[in-house]
């Protein structure tokens, strides 16, 4: 049975890192398990911008608690979505908290005086659990391809193709 929720929209520039720290390291370990990143210099460095309170996004809250956040960043007459990340108790729940926290970004940057084009690529999102947001704004898709490759096994090992 899923719990509804009471989701409150605010600015980022309200919150200190100390505030947000826990989400961010969440959002960290989840870089680390999806794709195997080392996320945490990363989060340091906006834990370094949330506290000088310059950094424009929104906070969700669930019941007076912080479950996910957005931000944006400026670049001359460009805007980038830098991030958007939330957590909840199922699946369904987080997509609706993230699809709520772009929405208002991307109301607030359609509508900032003198950018011309808003940019996103935002890796942790499975490929269409997120389209709808950006498709209802009037952007245009093109798809990433992600690749790795694994260096700790020799390459004349025989390779296993999936079946």
């Amino acid at each position: 049975m899923a719990v509804a929720t009471q989701l409150e929209i605010l600015d980022l520039r309200h919150f200190s890192a100390r505030q947000l720290r826990p989400l961010l390291e969440t959002e960290s370990r989840v870089w680390e398990q999806r794709l195997r990143w080392n996320y945490q210099s990363s989060t340091e460095l906006l834990l370094q911008y949330l506290d000088s309170r310059i950094l424009p996004g929104f906070v969700a809250l669930d019941r007076g608690r912080i479950c996910g956040f957005t931000f944006c960043v400026y670049e001359g007459q460009k805007a980038v979505v830098g991030d958007a990340f939330a957590i909840a108790n199922d699946t369904a729940q987080m997509l609706q908290t993230t699809h709520t926290l772009l929405h208002q970004l991307l109301q607030l940057l359609q509508n900032s005086p003198g950018i011309q084009r808003i940019e996103s690529q935002l890796l942790l999102y499975d490929a269409g659990s997120i389209n709808e947001v950006f498709l209802a704004s009037g952007f245009t898709m093109y798809p990433r391809l992600f690749m790795e490759c694994d260096l700790s096994v020799p390459a004349d090992a025989p390779m296993l193709l999936p079946s």
